[in-house]
């Protein structure tokens, strides 16, 4: 059985924060806990211990987490843009 280094548990618990943040629309701790997921990500690809298989799996899951991100931005800056032409016309 090999052990997932401790960098790689982090990004994971940072991931599941920054996750938490994002579904309970709490724009300040996304924000911040998004610090968090950068430096994470940053200590596991620079861990010379890391199991690079299970780093691009969870790197895919914190990809996926971003495109859900942007998609609610584009979904509500279209939003705000249709209120603000309605209210010019």
């Amino acid at each position: 059985m090999s052990l997932i280094p401790e960098t790689q548990m982090a990004l994971m618990r940072e991931r599941k924060q920054f996750e938490k943040a994002f579904d309970q629309r709490n724009w300040s701790d996304v924000c911040e806990q998004e610090k968090q997921l950068v430096s994470a990500v940053n200590e596991a690809f620079t861990d010379s211990e890391k199991d690079l298989g299970l780093l691009l799996k969870e790197m895919k899951t914190v990809v996926a987490v971003y495109r859900e991100l942007l998609d609610v931005c584009v979904t509500t800056t279209e939003h705000k843009l249709a209120e603000l032409d309605s209210v010019r016309s």
